[in-house]
């Protein structure tokens, strides 16, 4: 899984890229909907806390603009 989010993360900040997009939303409305912390999110997912803020932080802007 971390793999797939560090290439959502660099894919996304590269391109802009709508597919990479749509997944870090899923992630940021995942956090929001189904945890208490982000350090259980980062022990779900299997990434650091500071990556877990990354995708967080990602999620949301893209997630505002989309509504």
């Amino acid at each position: 899984m971390k793999a797939t989010i560090d290439k959502a993360i660099l894919g996304y900040k590269a391109t802009r890229d709508k597919g990479y997009a749509d997944y870090l939303d899923f992630l940021f409305v995942d956090y929001v909907n189904n945890f208490i912390t982000v350090d259980r999110f980062a022990e779900y997912y299997g990434i650091s806390k500071e990556q877990a803020l990354h995708v967080i932080d990602l999620g949301r802007e893209i997630h505002e603009v989309e509504e």
